[in-house]
């Protein structure tokens, strides 16, 4: 067990240090694409990323989690999967290929173009999937890391060098295409065993069942992800959509740095101790606690700069996109804590509960978003997805309580107490003193947010992160 806790933390640091280098690498090689390509560029590479996403939607049948929770035969269970991935994939291919005429038809050949080249470039992405399942289910987690970090680092060198050449759409494509098939090609080569395409009837049929929910529940999830993009590129336009998927990649960006590492480690770990009560809940409540602390922070600081930061980054043309980034904050808030939650799910092996929280969080966006719509625009989109993750997360919630003892007020609700009284503050104090320079005021609110955040916390629960430090440092001492 010791040995489990010293490879989970040693691979958190790898994944972390990784995904933070990686996601900097993205960051700012996006911004100086941003600079160089107008919004209605990356709005058509994202309505071709929708449809897209909406074709594979069967290919989450081959879902990897099933191996991390396997540990009887694995090997054939794994050629299995390997196998079922590789019909799949083919398949799905085909489908993509035959509706590509008629998308060439309805918008044009150059989304019809930028759809078939990202189905090729998914084929070996999507099998070597496997593989890379196999390197986090013997806690290699270092290879990860750096399959992580070498695809950023090259796909967005690549999408740069484009961009800086003068090529538009080209250079969103081959950043996409590039990643994928890197992803591919490294994890192939990096497993600890090269695994061989096989079938076994019981390994399918295990699978069957386990994977039949979370094929509903990815289909669900992808609907839920997608259909909101779709709509405003399909009603709407290109700029707007290009605005609305930056919004949606702010609500992403700070929350994916800070628990990149956890992330990765966690499903690992979870099978792991999926035995014992007692350290799966103290796991449990240190990655909730500590993702929805930093993900709190996260949306105070950028819900308030976030015109200042935009204007400074991206630039004016890009303003709409903080009003709608500030509706995406319920949604920013929970997506942490909603994936922790469902890794202990899937883990435990109740993949049957993680559908029937996406079934209704999926349902209750669908059932708000057409009128949303039809009122609001793309704000309306955004307020059905914030009320489908509210509704989600407190299903997974209750789910996750029967798990492992869960105590929401130390978890969640004194969290949200200091920072209703650190917005507050902040809004006071900045209403008194108003500063012109976008520069100086960007990093005076940035610093003063950071610092009234972490005073509150200090005042109102000091006993509790002295009692999570001691957790960590103590008990793996002893």
């Amino acid at each position: 067990m010791k040995d489990i806790r010293i490879r989970a933390v040693s691979g958190s640091v790898w994944v972390a240090v990784s995904r933070s280098a990686s996601l900097a690498i993205k960051f700012f090689g996006g911004i100086l694409i941003a600079r160089m390509i107008a919004p209605q560029h990356f709005g058509q590479i994202g309505f071709a990323c929708s449809i897209f996403a909406l074709v594979f939607a069967l290919s989450s049948w081959g879902n990897v989690t099933a191996i991390l929770r396997h540990n009887v035969n694995i090997e054939k269970y794994i050629g299995t999967l390997l196998t079922i991935r590789i019909v799949m994939v083919l398949f799905l291919s085909l489908i993509t290929a035959i509706l590509a005429y008629p998308i060439y038809l309805k918008y044009g050949a150059i989304t019809a173009i930028i759809l078939l080249a990202i189905t090729l470039s998914y084929i070996p992405s999507y099998i070597a999937d496997i593989h890379r399942a196999s390197i986090e289910k013997e806690l290699l987690f270092n290879r990860v890391a750096f399959i992580e970090f070498a695809v950023a680092l090259c796909s967005t060198a690549v999408g740069c060098i484009l961009a800086l050449r003068g090529y538009k759409t080209l250079a969103l494509l081959a950043m996409l295409v590039l990643a994928n098939v890197l992803t591919g090609l490294f994890s192939f080569m990096l497993a600890p065993k090269q695994i061989k395409p096989c079938f076994d009837k019981e390994s399918a049929v295990d699978f069957f069942h386990y994977g039949k929910h979370c094929l509903l529940q990815q289909n669900l999830n992808t609907v839920y992800d997608n259909a909101g993009g779709f709509c405003i590129g399909a009603f709407i336009g290109n700029l707007t959509l290009g605005l609305y998927q930056r919004a949606y990649m702010f609500s992403y960006l700070f929350t994916r740095i800070v628990w990149g590492g956890p992330q990765i480690v966690m499903g690992s770990v979870f099978g792991r101790l999926r035995d014992d009560k007692r350290r799966l809940g103290l796991s449990y409540e240190i990655l909730n606690s500590f993702v929805f602390r930093i993900s709190l922070l996260f949306c105070l600081w950028l819900g308030i700069t976030i015109p200042d930061f935009i204007y400074i980054v991206y630039g004016k043309e890009w303003l709409p996109a903080a009003l709608l980034f500030r509706l995406f904050i319920p949604f920013a808030l929970i997506s942490g804590v909603r994936e922790i939650n469902f890794s202990l799910q899937l883990t435990a092996g109740h993949s049957s509960t993680v559908t029937k929280a996406q079934y209704f969080e999926t349902g209750s966006f669908l059932v708000l978003l057409i009128p949303m719509f039809i009122l609001l625009k793309e704000k309306g989109a955004i307020i059905a997805i914030d009320f489908g993750a509210i509704v989600g997360i407190l299903l997974l919630l209750r789910y996750s309580s029967k798990l492992v003892d869960l105590r929401l007020k130390k978890v969640f609700l004194t969290p949200m107490l200091y920072s209703a009284a650190t917005l507050i503050v902040a809004i006071v104090s900045f209403r008194m003193l108003r500063i012109n320079n976008i520069l100086i005021r960007f990093v005076f609110q940035s610093v003063y947010i950071i610092s009234v955040y972490f005073i509150m916390m200090f005042v109102f629960e000091r006993s509790y992160v002295k009692s999570i430090l001691h957790s960590i440092f103590w008990r793996n001492k002893r």
